[in-house]
């Protein structure tokens, strides 16, 4: 007969089986509960971030132009380089042909060869290149070198108002009138999704490309092309002339206040920016502060005639050229200075001792409320 003790051991010892093999079920079947129920959207949402990835993707770049419809700033496709260092063999040479067809030399090719060395599966090579240039490196036929298209901001008409212009990079402006409407220039960008491995790697599926963002509106300028032109070369001239450091002009439709010519010199190719500095980006005749000089004295002879102060035909005595108020002397640039000038000769010949006495007339307040009307100190409301 079995032993009694043996066979109650045994069943005890098939019970605890049981008991936990029946925990361990309960235990499955709460897990699965869980995964399948509670957390299903949560985990469908993890699995489709690992598999899928958002891709940005930046429409074309609307055009500046000026006020005749001439182009200054516009958009064109254009053909980039880059590698999947997987791919590729004999990393150091295929660096070497790469620089060679680019025109780079032999830091650029070291610098090369140490990405396509790296575990990394993607790496621009160059963007935004000529035709030319991809043409040699699509000669060389070197595995894991492929191209894609992309939009370069390209600019016409070269140094022309490139101050008041800018530049953009990278699908963004970055200086200028293309920082300053980059929300309008730039347009909508769309989002689309690709697939990408297990390692990460992107695969962009069939028709990604064909979803581009809604494209950027364009600017027109006031700015007229020939008269930029014109304002730059005498500019040029005068500097050169003059030895001056730099020079600014603007010409300005005074009735409606439009500026035909905002020029700036020396400037600058916003094609090749990065070569200049940033001084030459600034737009001096916006950014920098300068005295009024004698032109002031139209406004203060225009307020004396509006307070009938004085007549166009009356004759102020200029002081031969010496004249104090308070503790201070006032002298007339011309040699011996002026005698009696009607007010009109006051402006003609630029006399400071006669609009200084002419202002007197007009005081302090009166002065400074017809400033005031002209706009000093008020905002101009222009974009820039």
């Amino acid at each position: 007969m079995p032993d009694r003790k043996h066979t109650r051991w045994m069943r005890i010892r098939l019970q605890v089986v049981v008991g936990f093999l029946v925990v361990c079920s309960a235990f499955v079947l709460v897990r699965i509960f869980n995964l399948q129920v509670r957390q299903s959207e949560w985990l469908r949402e993890l699995s489709r971030q690992q598999y899928l990835k958002e891709i940005t993707l930046e429409p074309m770049r609307g055009s500046i132009e000026d006020r005749n419809g001439a182009p200054l700033a516009v958009s064109v496709m254009t053909e980039s380089v880059f590698a999947m260092p997987g791919e590729m063999q004999e990393t150091d040479a295929s660096a070497r042909m790469l620089a060679e067809a680019l025109g780079k030399d032999s830091k650029w090719s070291a610098r090369l060869a140490r990405k396509l060395s790296s575990r990394k599966h993607f790496t621009w090579v160059a963007r935004r290149l000529p035709p030319r240039k991809v043409e040699r490196v699509k000669a060389l036929e070197i595995k894991g070198v492929h191209f894609t298209t992309e939009s370069r901001r390209y600019y016409p008409a070269r140094e022309l108002a490139a101050a008041l212009i800018g530049f953009a990079g990278d699908g963004r402006g970055l200086e200028g009138i293309e920082l300053l409407f980059d929300g309008q220039l730039r347009g909508s960008t769309v989002f689309a999704q690709g697939l990408r491995d297990a390692r990460g790697n992107l695969l962009y599926s069939e028709g990604v490309g064909n979803h581009g963002g809604t494209g950027g509106g364009g600017v027109t300028l006031t700015i007229d092309g020939a008269v930029q032109e014109i304002a730059e070369r005498v500019l040029q001239k005068t500097l050169i002339e003059s030895r001056a450091k730099n020079a600014v002009a603007i010409v300005m439709v005074p009735s409606t206040g439009e500026l035909l010519a905002v020029a700036n010199v020396p400037s600058f190719n916003p094609n090749t920016f990065w070569e200049f500095g940033p001084r030459l980006y600034r737009n001096r005749a916006v950014a920098d502060c300068y005295e009024p000089g004698s032109t002031m004295k139209v406004f203060t002879m225009a307020a004396a005639l509006a307070a009938k102060e004085i007549e166009l035909t009356e004759k102020v005595d200029c002081k031969h050229g010496v004249y104090e108020i308070g503790a201070h002397t006032i002298h007339d640039s011309h040699r011996g200075g002026f005698g009696l000038l009607t007010a009109d000769e006051v402006l003609k010949h630029s006399s400071n001792i006669g609009i200084a006495q002419i202002g007197q007339r007009l005081g302090r307040q009166r002065l400074f409320s017809a400033l005031r009307r002209f706009g000093f100190g008020k905002r101009t409301g222009i974009d820039v």
